[in-house]
């Protein structure tokens, strides 16, 4: 690769990692001539039933490894989780942080982000999302296509926003939450940390660690998750 270029991993081999892909090309596509390209060299993943997709997608080949030691100069090239559970993003993060890696953004050209809105590392920010102004978002999120994340919003690290999400002004989500499909949050409502929203429900009022959230009609929430690291309390022991 020459100097006019940023040589990129992506951890995932999934769907997840296929529209990553696109993302990055888009980016590269729109970027000036005197900026630095946008190229995937490799792909780290304990499987890959996708790998031909996602190389067609790229339209080129890529080393494909099941663990990061095997990847060439890996300090020198810039990581990205493309994986869509939050406990994956989270203990992927790790091996990433301990193996002494980078992390890239990546912002997709159609996303509108407001100029004062935060964005951490390793954040994917997909196509025809709005980011409002103030509003946070922590490293290592995925906000997918069509959502929007109002004003004075703060998202923690890790947290997975589904397609068509609606989270409205001062409203809060917690580190490694998963928010489905179509989800609302009223203004103003804070979700903690390690919770599941299941798609298509309004979210109007508070909710503490480690709940799962459903039933779209007449929305019910139960503590389902381990608040301290997310795990399922109904894992067989």
């Amino acid at each position: 690769m020459t100097n006019h270029s940023v040589e990129i991993i992506i951890h995932g081999c999934g769907a997840m990692a296929i529209e990553l892909a696109m993302y990055i090309k888009d980016v590269t596509y729109h970027r000036k001539t005197s900026d630095k390209k946008l190229v995937v060299t490799d792909i780290v993943s304990s499987e890959f039933s996708r790998a031909d997709d996602l190389q067609k997608v790229l339209g080129y080949s890529v080393s494909l490894h099941d663990s990061i030691n095997s990847v060439d100069k890996f300090k020198q090239k810039k990581s990205i989780i493309g994986i869509g559970t939050a406990l994956a993003v989270r203990q992927k993060r790790s091996e990433i942080n301990d193996a002494g890696g980078e992390f890239i953004t990546i912002i997709h050209p159609s996303a509108v982000v407001s100029p004062v809105a935060s964005i951490g590392q390793g954040v994917i920010i997909a196509p025809f999302v709005f980011i409002g102004p103030f509003s946070k978002i922590g490293d290592h999120s995925i906000i997918n296509v069509h959502s929007t994340i109002g004003h004075d919003v703060s998202i923690g690290s890790g947290v997975i926003v589904s397609p068509h999400v609606n989270l409205n002004g001062g409203s809060s989500i917690g580190e490694y939450t998963f928010i489905g499909a179509g989800v609302v949050v009223d203004p103003r409502t804070n979700i903690g940390r390690y919770c599941k929203l299941s798609s298509g429900i309004v979210i109007k009022k508070d909710m503490p660690d480690g709940m799962l959230a459903f039933d779209r009609e007449s929305p019910k929430s139960v503590r389902m998750f381990n608040s301290k690291n997310g795990e399922s309390l109904l894992k067989k022991r």
